[in-house]
């Protein structure tokens, strides 16, 4: 098994997270200490999330959904901040770029952990 920092999921997850915060930098305060802090810590629980399902082969399925649930608000939650005029289209589309590398590698290991479940049944 490998080392979950070593994953290639983990360490897009965590350029994602460095590109939120440098998009976010100039968001209000107000906005900040609510809205993005809670989106930053969103982030941190997916790559929790990937660091377990590496380690934990029982719990692999359920982790890897909840990790691509999470991503999927996260992404709509982005979309709010663009819309209301607080991040860049630049920001916007590096963090969305990041974002659906990251969870097409999180539904391709999604995929294989499925197919191997089924074999061994």
């Amino acid at each position: 098994m490998a080392l979950f920092y070593t994953l290639p999921v983990y360490k897009k997850l965590i350029e994602l997270v460095k590109q939120f915060d440098d998009s976010t930098k100039k968001v209000p305060q107000s906005v900040k200490y609510d809205y993005v802090r809670e989106m930053h810590n969103q982030l941190a629980r997916i790559v929790t999330k990937v660091a377990f399902a590496n380690e934990f082969d029982a719990d692999r399925m359920t982790l890897l959904e909840d990790a691509i649930r999470a991503m999927s608000e996260f992404k709509i939650r982005v979309r709010v901040l663009l819309d209301l005029h607080y991040i860049t289209k630049k920001g916007f589309a590096a963090i969305v770029r990041l974002e659906e590398n990251a969870t097409k590698q999180l539904h391709g290991w999604h995929e294989s952990t499925k197919e191997e479940v089924f074999r061994k049944q």
